[in-house]
């Protein structure tokens, strides 16, 4: 019995392939390794808020891949606008999506007691031998390493943080927010717009100029618009991977969506479907899974994020008989309706 597992990842692509886990990109860390470098960030106390953010941004996105470019960004413009100091809000919001709460809690400590003993010392040397000539040129020559540092650190942050010409005359994401299908592979991507950024496969999408964003493997996805149809290409080295028009909402009556229900069964998988209508949608029950719904693409084929394209075959008179199941990974299997 095949099942589609309880995360909507689908059983039906292979292990290895090298888009069916959008998220392969960013690498998780052990508690153990995460932990070492929150202390040793705490160490590193020089140069302020913008230092502090640039090291983050280099260690953690450029060099490990703890977290995604897209994902830094976005948490940093959270964290802007809230009160208090925003690098020790970007560490907590860090170690919290790495490790959860007690991740967030270790990140927000070390960040702040390794720097305190720092400054402790250094304030004890100040009062006590500010006053000899060679301590006060050391502090004296720190004050210009501290400004270069948070210049490089501004420069270095701004590189990634903006693209192209100005953003704030680019479209809304909300243009090019859909479920996009590919005919050829029936590779299905969908897209959300939320709080001014672009959102796919549960994170904000980085924009590269005003009809380009970055998918999470750091490729290209172009958008286009043609007598109203948007249309949405991603090329990655060798191959056109992905090219597919965004779906258009297809109304189906309750009495044709009653005709797709009902048990189908794939002796190839050897694993039955059943299929009804829940809130207005065919939905699709697979053993020990929760429900999933489908859209309608029209007016004998449906599809789904986690399921992929299905297009149901009739008999003479009409009657569905059957309904192909064709995925990024597999095609046209074959469900026939069962009593």
């Amino acid at each position: 019995m095949t099942d589609f597992c309880v995360d909507g990842t689908n059983p039906l692509s292979e292990p290895g392939m090298p888009r069916d886990e959008p998220f392969a990109a960013v690498q998780r860390p052990t508690f153990r390794e995460a932990v070492r470098f929150w202390f040793k960030l705490g160490w590193m106390s020089f140069g302020g808020t913008a230092a502090h953010i640039a090291i983050m941004h280099d260690d953690l996105v450029e060099k490990k891949r703890w977290i995604s470019n897209a994902s830094f960004l976005h948490a940093l413009s959270h964290c802007m606008v809230l009160p208090g100091p925003e690098a020790q809000q970007l560490a907590i919001y860090i170690g919290w999506k790495l490790h959860g709460k007690r991740g967030g809690v270790v990140a927000g400590m070390l960040f702040v007691l390794p720097s305190m003993f720092v400054l402790l010392a250094l304030s004890l040397i100040y009062v006590k031998f500010g006053n000899l000539p060679w301590i006060a040129a050391m502090f004296n020559g720190l004050k210009p390493a501290v400004i270069a540092l948070v210049v490089v650190a501004l420069h270095r942050v701004a590189k990634r943080a903006l693209r192209g010409s100005v953003q704030s005359g680019f479209p809304e994401p909300e243009m090019f927010a859909g479920t996009y299908l590919d005919p050829r592979t029936k590779t299905i991507y969908r897209f959300t717009a939320e709080g001014g950024n672009l959102m796919g496969w549960g994170e904000p999408l980085q924009r590269v100029a005003a009809n380009q964003y970055y998918d999470l493997q750091g490729d290209i996805m172009t958008f286009s618009s043609d007598n109203g149809v948007t249309h949405l290409t991603l090329p990655i080295p060798g191959e056109l991977y992905f090219s597919g028009d965004r779906l258009q909402p297809f109304q189906s009556s309750m009495a044709e969506l009653s005709s797709f229900t009902g048990n189908f069964h794939s002796e190839e998988l050897d694993t039955t479907y059943y299929l009804s209508v829940e809130g207005g949608r065919l939905t699709v029950k697979v053993p020990n899974n929760p429900p999933i719904p489908l859209d309608a693409a029209g007016r004998d084929e449906f599809y789904s994020s986690d399921l992929g394209d299905l297009v149901f075959h009739a008999e003479a008179g009409h009657r569905v008989s059957a309904f192909s199941l064709s995925t990024q990974a597999s095609r046209g299997i074959i469900f026939k309706k069962v009593n």
